[in-house]
């Protein structure tokens, strides 16, 4: 597993990384992307850019071979694109092009945990005696993400982590001055419903993981930084 982070930091251009393992890995890794199918999402410079990230972690993550690869797409419902069970190729590639018009009205992430959740607790069912590692890599742009309140995405959040899910969220952020995701500001009200401050959105943002992607150049060294903190925190449990 280790050796996925020199070859995605160098933009997969290490050759070396393509030795096979010796031997089998003793844990089974698996790997699931969301990406975010909201109308939000419907600029062409965010399509462009979230495809893209898809792409660069399906492409390395199924080439290394490090596990099960999954895909899925999420708005105000979420759909499984691309299961744990099935060989990622360049069908499935096209499958995911397609399936994502970047329309949906709305943005259920508690929704997403929930199934995604499920999901990786089946999967992991199905493994005999083999310890799993689980991530979630969520793409999108960060916004709408508290249709069904604060607390209770804080709550879906929280329950993921102690299932065991690490999770990432890549927020793609091709807006400009006041429109960036870093110049949101939202306001905060006491118990009796008196404002008691503004802050950044970002500040309280429900996912302690999280990047704001501008260039997709900034991609692979994001994915090797997120991944070395997956291992570490793996290897510090195990």
């Amino acid at each position: 597993m280790k050796r996925i982070i020199p070859y995605i930091a160098s933009k997969f251009q290490k050759d070396k990384i393509w030795l096979r393992r010796s031997k089998p890995s003793s844990r089974d890794y698996q790997v699931m992307i969301a990406l975010d199918d909201s109308a939000s999402m419907s600029s062409a410079e965010c399509v462009q850019m979230s495809l893209e990230a898809v792409a660069v972690i399906c492409g390395a993550l199924s080439k290394l071979e490090i596990g099960r690869l999954g895909v899925c797409g999420f708005g105000s419902e979420t759909s499984l694109i691309v299961p744990f069970n099935e060989p990622f190729t360049a069908v499935s590639g096209a499958r995911i092009v397609r399936h994502f018009s970047f329309q949906d009205t709305g943005t259920d992430i508690i929704r997403l945990l929930e199934l995604t959740r499920s999901h990786f607790a089946h999967t992991a069912s199905l493994q005999s005696n083999m310890p799993v590692s689980q991530l979630l890599f969520i793409v999108s742009d960060g916004r709408g993400l508290y249709i069904k309140g604060v607390e209770a995405v804080r709550k879906a959040v929280k329950e993921s982590w102690d299932a065991g899910v690490f999770m990432v969220f890549l927020i793609i952020d091709k807006q400009r001055g006041s429109e960036s995701i870093l110049d949101v500001r939202t306001p905060i009200f006491d118990s009796s419903g008196k404002l008691t401050k503004i802050e950044s959105y970002l500040e309280s943002f429900p996912f302690p993981y999280y990047v704001v992607l501008r260039d997709p150049a900034d991609l692979p060294g994001t994915l090797a930084d997120a991944l070395r903190q997956w291992i570490e925190i793996v290897a510090s449990s195990s």
